[in-house]
């Protein structure tokens, strides 16, 4: 290789293997999460949905793409 391998923070050895190493031990703060996305028509329809939802005390964000 033409490059210093210990900028990576890894080793050869670690490369040849595949990423070999030590698995990082499980987090036990993570929380799975499970969510559903609904697509409106316009941002009126996106405020009624919201509200609905959040009337029946189901945990909503609003989110534009």
């Amino acid at each position: 290789m033409d490059f210093d391998i210990s900028l990576t923070g890894f080793d050869v050895n670690d490369f040849e293997s595949g990423g070999g190493g030590e698995e990082p031990p499980p987090d036990d703060k993570y929380k799975e999460q499970y969510g559903v996305i609904v697509m409106c028509d316009s941002e009126a329809h996106q405020e009624s949905v919201f509200n609905d939802l959040s009337g029946q005390n189901y945990n909503c964000k609003v989110v534009v793409t």
